[in-house]
């Protein structure tokens, strides 16, 4: 068949369009209510924690291990999920933070049944004020790196589902890169032999190329807006490429 690349290539075009629309973002941790928690170094302090999932697939009313964690110093928690996508966590300490951790902002971590092990950075700022010669030590870590049982797009912050444009941006730039390269070569061959197959060769990737460039900066743009709230901004990459 003299043409089964065209063929391929339209399934495996259809295959990642499909795929980028319709997988699902991963699990992923929202907000929480409480940025900022105050220690008491001399009592028991229980701090509570509403956290908001998203894409989360919490099962009402069940318990699920919660962590707050800086390095490899971790504070252990439980979990009760008041919703698919929320829960309620409970912390409870005593002592002072160790020195370089005070008034640090502490990474959360959440192990769900269905959804595996996932986490927010610089979630929560814990604060110890006062004396003690108590010091708070490190719990038990996760004992798994448990995965969701479900094939995911990987959720990030700020991102949301916009994240399923690394989809398709991103491989439209690679392509680009990739054609203009290529028509680069075909041009040295053209220059050195002056086969003018070598030139139409070349002239035909660069149009190609240019056609991925043009699609890689509109992706790129409305990547931008809903993101950052703006369709360009005053980055010398984003200048640089429209100029290329």
């Amino acid at each position: 068949m003299k043409n089964w690349w065209k063929i391929v290539s339209v399934v495996l075009l259809t295959y990642a369009l499909i795929a980028g629309l319709t997988v699902p973002v991963g699990p992923g941790i929202a907000g929480v209510d409480k940025q900022k928690i105050e220690i008491n170094p001399n009592s028991n302090t229980r701090f509570d924690l509403t956290i908001e999932g998203y894409n989360t697939n919490f099962v009402t009313r069940d318990f699920y291990s919660v962590w707050l964690k800086k390095d490899s110093f971790y504070i252990c928690g439980k979990a009760k999920a008041l919703q698919s996508n929320s829960l309620l966590a409970q912390f409870t300490v005593e002592g002072l933070l160790p020195e370089r951790y005070n008034g640090q902002a502490f990474t959360l971590v959440i192990l769900g049944v269905k959804d595996g092990l996932f986490l927010s950075p610089g979630q929560v700022t814990l604060k110890t004020t006062g004396d003690s010669l108590r010091q708070i030590e490190s719990c038990q870590g996760p004992k798994t790196l448990a995965q969701s049982d479900y094939f995911s797009f990987p959720y990030r912050n700020i991102l949301y589902e916009t994240i399923r444009n690394l989809h398709f941006h991103v491989p439209m730039w690679f392509t680009m890169i990739a054609l203009l390269f290529a028509s680069f070569v075909y041009s040295i061959m053209y220059l050195n032999k002056l086969n003018p197959v070598y030139d139409i060769r070349a002239s035909q990737l660069a149009d190609v190329g240019i056609l991925f460039g043009l699609l890689g900066i509109t992706t790129g743009a409305f990547w931008a807006r809903f993101t950052w709230g703006v369709f360009w901004s005053p980055d010398p990459k984003l200048n640089g490429a429209a100029i290329g």
